[in-house]
């Protein structure tokens, strides 16, 4: 899957790709069209056309003597005008006020390589807040062929009903959290393991989340008041990383700071809680495990620990605001030689860095 924000356009663009065969093969082919269908997409250069080259360059399987990868792909602007492009994936599902609503599609033949001329569908979805709309690889419609009840697979009707019987149990559902559901769903399918390669991409139209990460203290006594009233007024999540960050608000807001020690991580010191802030941890060790954890991508696994709650909470929000205290840690010999204070600046350019690049944030840092 590639994702492209174009910020002086406001589009996002969007490729979930699936390779023939399974495995490193697959993970080859499918990167590589993701990534020359968005940047073609990008150009917005002539469809047939780019199929075409997509089917000349992708290296063909020595088993079948075919390079070839099925792949959806999403163009959507901010008013939420969406240019969806199909090739031999499931149908995109589109729901809407909890039911499925039809996506009117235009045929398009094009030439693919070997496989001579091949049916590509295109469309415009004029998104409106609340819709969600599902993209998956047919190793989720396919999952549990040949089980009981499942002939053919979950199939794409039997998946739009369980999209549809989510939205309404949950109308706050996320886009991470459905397509996760959707996943888990596929595997729950196989009896635990997924024979094929199983994929998910949902696009939610909703208001922006935000969030503010406030950390270190800042570096006059006077900020103390700035960044507790920021804390404070803030409408969004909210999470302080450190210790002292957290007892100078915590005392600014003359709130109790609660250690929780059932909150441990692997390595890590316990979260802490706060009244009116969302997550209270460790500052440079869980920043640095919880950079380590986004550029690696997550695993799906579920530790509770403090790194991965933070994880969580940015993965959820769109707009992240880093606050970065400057203040020289006083313990050092030479306070011309401020270590922490670099490491908090350059782990803050990271997480933005890594935030912006691989799951589109929006993140803005603003040192005190």
């Amino acid at each position: 899957m590639e994702k492209l924000r174009l910020e002086d356009q406001g589009r996002v663009i969007t490729a979930l790709c699936d390779g023939l065969g399974s495995g490193v093969k697959a993970h080859i082919l499918s990167t590589l069209t993701s990534t020359i269908a968005t940047h073609f997409a990008a150009s917005e250069s002539n469809l047939r056309r780019y199929i075409e080259i997509i089917s000349q360059i992708l290296p063909e399987c020595s088993e079948r003597n075919l390079g070839y990868s099925t792949f959806t792909i999403s163009d959507i602007d901010s008013s939420g005008r969406n240019k969806l492009i199909e090739f031999d994936n499931p149908s995109a599902i589109l729901i809407r006020n909890g039911k499925t609503e039809r996506i009117q599609r235009r045929k398009v033949s094009v030439k693919y390589g070997k496989l001579g001329s091949r049916e590509v569908y295109q469309s415009i979805i004029e998104m409106q807040k609340g819709d969600r709309l599902a993209i998956c690889s047919d190793g989720v419609t396919e999952s549990g062929r040949g089980e009981k009840g499942m002939q053919w697979g979950w199939e794409e009707e039997n998946l739009a009903k369980f999209c549809e019987r989510i939205c309404r149990e949950n109308k706050e559902l996320s886009a991470r959290q459905m397509a996760k559901g959707i996943v888990e769903a596929a595997i729950k399918n196989e009896g635990g393991q997924c024979r094929d390669d199983a994929t998910a991409l949902v696009i939610n139209i909703r208001r922006p989340k935000k969030t503010l990460l406030v950390t270190g203290p800042p570096s006059h006594k006077k900020f103390d008041a700035y960044i507790t009233d920021r804390v404070k007024n803030f409408i969004g999540a909210k999470i302080i990383c450190g210790g002292t960050t957290a007892k100078i608000i915590a005392d600014m807001l003359g709130r109790a700071l609660h250690t929780n020690p059932a909150a441990l991580g692997r390595g890590l010191p316990p979260a802490s809680e706060i009244e009116g802030v969302d997550l209270v941890t460790e500052g440079i060790l869980t920043l640095s495990k919880l950079e380590e954890m986004l550029d690696a991508g997550s695993s799906g696994k579920t530790e509770n620990t403090p790194a991965e709650a933070l994880m969580e909470l940015l993965l959820e929000s769109d707009i992240i605001t880093l606050i970065v205290g400057t203040k020289i840690n006083q313990t050092h010999h030479n306070p011309d030689f401020p270590i922490d204070v670099e490491i908090r600046r350059n782990l803050a350019r990271r997480l933005k860095r890594v935030l912006e690049n691989k799951y589109l944030k929006k993140v803005e840092i603003e040192l005190v």
